[in-house]
């Protein structure tokens, strides 16, 4: 009798989880789905962003005060009542030159929301010239408050021509004014 119970379970065992299998690759589930699944808060912002040099960068690597200033203006959000969001911040960088602006640079971006909520981005930036634009794409992934672990882009566009002649040691850039879009997936 213990045999019979034995072999019986097995059977049992090997009923239940060929059926399991099974309903997997028919795409049945044995897993209960809520009735409305859970959005996913995104926002798309169009802006713009003005970064500016103390003293301003040269052709010649030096110790300069990065500082940004951005806006996220009309914002279109699922999270109901974000319109816009702003964020600045200011920091020393060492090193920095006109050359630097077209290297690879990770970047944190502080936004405030118009609902009193934040967000801190984790972006890594990369940088191109070309007809007369400069453009600086920046992608990663929201580290904290609202959007946390939501993917991220910002795409920036400005006129690259003080950029270019300070590369050719034929001025100063002192100030970047950005216009751009700012993804939240």
């Amino acid at each position: 009798m213990k045999i019979f119970n034995t072999i019986r379970n097995a059977c049992l065992f090997a009923l239940v989880a060929w059926s399991v299998a099974a309903g997997a690759l028919l795409g049945l589930s044995l897993v209960a789905v809520p009735a409305q699944a859970q959005s996913v808060d995104t926002i798309t912002c169009t802006g713009s962003s003005n970064t500016t040099y103390d003293p301003p960068i040269t052709n010649q690597p030096a110790t300069v005060t990065f500082s940004d200033d951005s806006v996220y203006a009309p914002c279109e959000s699922t999270v109901p009542g974000i319109t816009a969001g702003s964020g600045s911040f200011s920091s020393p960088v060492a090193g920095r030159s006109c050359l630097s602006l077209l290297e690879m640079y990770p970047v944190t971006v502080f936004i405030d929301w118009n609902n009193g909520q934040s967000s801190t981005l984790q972006l890594n930036a990369v940088t191109n010239i070309g007809a007369g634009v400069y453009t600086v794409t920046q992608t990663g992934t929201v580290t904290d408050g609202l959007f946390l672990g939501r993917s991220a882009v910002r795409q920036l566009v400005a006129p690259s021509i003080d950029i270019l002649a300070c590369t050719l040691g034929l001025g100063s850039v002192s100030s970047i004014g950005f216009t751009g879009v700012l993804a939240i997936l």
